[in-house]
Order: C-alpha cells, then sequence, then structure tokens
C-alpha cells in the first residue's frame, strides 16, 4: 500500500471477510501512521496477517526492522507478524515470510545497482552498519524458502503460503521461480512487490495477488486491482475467489486469468534520505 509515500492510510475497504492478509510493502514502520493503519484493521478484523517487503527496511536496519513490526504485532492480539511464522486458524495453515529473490552471482553486481534495495538497508556487521549485498538477500531468501518448505512438508491442513516477493518467474530483486514447490498440500500462494494483481493456477495451485501500489502518491494504479477480494478455501484445499461489495454479500465471481509478467522496473525510491550510517 505504501501509507509512507501518500494518503493510503486513509484509503477505506470494508471487513468482507474475518482474515486480512497485509503482504507488505504497507509503509514504514517508524512513522505513527504504520502502527496507526495496523491497529485500525486489527480492531476490524480477526487476525491480521502482516508481512514485510523490501520496503520497510528502507533507511533501517534488517534486524531493528523486524523487531519494530514484531513489537507493533504484539501490541494487538489481533495483528500476526509472519516472519518465518505459521499459523493455523479453522482448517487452514497460513505460512508467512517475506522469501526475497535469489540473485545469481553473475547478476548479482547489477542488482545491486539497479534496486535501491542494496542502497536503503542496512545490517551490522563487525558493530558497523553497511548496505546490504546480493549474498545478504540471498541467505534470507534460502532461509525463508527452507522455513516454507519445512511448514508445508509436515502440515495436515490445506496450506495458504504468504509472501512478499513474487514465486512466478525469475526476476532478480524480484522473483524466483518456486513452481517446485506449488503441490499439495498447498492449495494458495498470495504475494506483493510487482505492483501488478494476478489470479491463476500454477500446477493446481492458486496464485493471488492483489495489489494497490502508488495510486495516491504517483497515481498509479493496477486495472486488475479489486477493492474486496476475498479468498475462500473449504476442507479439501480448494479455492476459490469473489468480490464483495459493502454489504459484505458476494457479487461476483472472479475468473481465473493466465496473466503472463513482465519483469518489472525496480519502483521509485521513498521520499527518506539516504541510509543513516
Amino acid at each position: 500500500m505504501h501509507i509512507e509515500m501518500g494518503p493510503q492510510g486513509e484509503f477505506e475497504f470494508s471487513a468482507v471477510a474475518p482474515y486480512l492478509a497485509l503482504l507488505g510493502d504497507i509503509g514504514q514502520p517508524k512513522k505513527p501512521n504504520y502502527k496507526q493503519f495496523l491497529l485500525k484493521q486489527a480492531q476490524r478484523f480477526q487476525k491480521v496477517f502482516v508481512l514485510a517487503g523490501n520496503h520497510e527496511f528502507f533507511n533501517h536496519s534488517w534486524a531493528e526492522c523486524r523487531n519494530d513490526i514484531e513489537q507493533i504485532c504484539a501490541s494487538h492480539p489481533n495483528l500476526v507478524f509472519m516472519d518465518r511464522r505459521s499459523v493455523i486458524v479453522d482448517h487452514v495453515k497460513f505460512v508467512g515470510a517475506t522469501l526475497w529473490s535469489h540473485v545469481s552471482d553473475s547478476a548479482g553486481p547489477g542488482t545491486e545497482k539497479r534496486w535501491n534495495d542494496y542502497t536503503q538497508i542496512g545490517v551490522f556487521e563487525s558493530g558497523k552498519k553497511r548496505n546490504i549485498k546480493y549474498t545478504d538477500t540471498n541467505q534470507w531468501y534460502k532461509d525463508d524458502l527452507k522455513y516454507i518448505k519445512e511448514e508445508i512438508s509436515t502440515s495436515k491442513h490445506p496450506v495458504v503460503v504468504l509472501t512478499h516477493h513474487c514465486p512466478l518467474f525469475s526476476s532478480p530483486g524480484c522473483a524466483t521461480d518456486l513452481s517446485s514447490v506449488m503441490k499439495s498440500p498447498v492449495a494458495a500462494w498470495c504475494y506483493g512487490h510487482t505492483h501488478q494483481s494476478t489470479n491463476l493456477f500454477k500446477k493446481k495451485v492458486r496464485v493471488l495477488s492483489n495489489q494497490l501500489g502508488y495510486e495516491y502518491c504517483m497515481g498509479e494504479k493496477d486495472p486488475a486491482f479489486k477493492t474486496e477480494l476475498v479468498l475462500g478455501i473449504d476442507e479439501s484445499g480448494k479455492t476459490w475467489t469473489w468480490r464483495a461489495d459493502s454489504r459484505d454479500k458476494p457479487v461476483q465471481k472472479e475468473e481465473i486469468k493466465a496473466v503472463i509478467l513482465p519483469v518489472p522496473a525496480p519502483p521509485p525510491l521513498p521520499p527518506t534520505n539516504k541510509l543513516k550510517k
């Protein structure tokens, strides 16, 4: 939603389902509107699944940002920080992680120049803060994917995977093709990051993304974005989606569409300063 870049925090949508998934790039955890927005949603939904996107970490260290979000989510029982975390709700297991993306050694230097992550996010090394490198995000990707695979392999319930980065194709800094992981008991995989909304099946797994993007601050809006998109899952793992109106009634079944996603350009910098050393 990028509420750090404009008045998206005022964006209104109805609570047409009991659970809400916010799949990263919500805003800046150190800004008051981030906590205010999450607490507002926690009062309207039984569970709010919160992921960190890459933009949450801008101008902060990786560890500091994760700790900030964890503390905010700990302030309300309906908020769940899905940072390598799993939650069973009703008959569904939700498995969450940022996931990042895999960057090959040959693509590493170019990716560091192309993506703002590598000048805006820091880590501490030997007591000093430095900008992250592609080797850092590769390790985070490896750790996230290991966790996701382990949680899938041990699940006795249909699984919904929640990630920020895209699992559909390979593009350094943006996505990694994880079609090999898309098999039973995974019923659905929901993601963000690309600013392009998607609703399709990959190996019988629904892959779903519903992204507002930079609509209010830059006039960018994906025409496929649905204000009140609901994902349903039954005990067998069968999924369906629909749009709901403000009266909480299903009004339109969503048609499944095959979408070929182009490699997106990196998003612009938020209106903040360079990484503080």
